[in-house]
């Protein structure tokens, strides 16, 4: 197994390394974004052995509780960076295959990002808004 390095473009706000939003775990520095969202909307079914239905259960219900917003990790695994991007505007190359995207490079409205960190207790500086963001991963 090699290691990569991914470009990746999308329309957010960029949060520094070891940002602690309301999913960081006390115990390490995962972040389980996915889980803590269903969580905060009510999803508590938990997976057992020989249950083939859960996974068709949380596909269900992620598509009736979209997350409003999309946690993109930037930087690296061992020093992982996220942007807090809006849903479908998240693109990625992985290295050495260049990947053609359309994307219009126009102002998007911040407002749904903003309201999300708002309602989820995420400070921000004042100088923190919605933008295109240009990243990379290496991992």
């Amino acid at each position: 197994m090699g290691v990569s390095t991914d470009g990746q473009l999308c329309f957010g706000i960029a949060f520094e390394e070891e940002f602690m939003f309301p999913w960081t775990r006390d115990d390490d520095d995962e972040y389980e974004f996915e889980d803590w969202w269903r969580e905060q909307r009510g999803w508590t079914q938990q997976w057992s052995d020989g249950d083939e239905t859960f996974f068709a259960r949380r596909r269900e219900f992620d598509k009736e509780h979209p997350a409003p917003v999309e946690c993109v990790l930037h930087c690296s695994f061992d020093y992982p960076m996220y942007i807090l991007a809006l849903p479908g505007t998240s693109k990625s190359a992985s290295r050495g295959y260049p990947t053609a995207i359309e994307v219009e490079l126009t102002p998007l409205d911040d407002a749904a990002i903003l309201k999300f960190c708002a309602d989820s207790g995420i400070e921000m500086n004042d100088d923190q808004r919605g933008a295109w963001l240009l990243s990379s991963l290496w991992g």
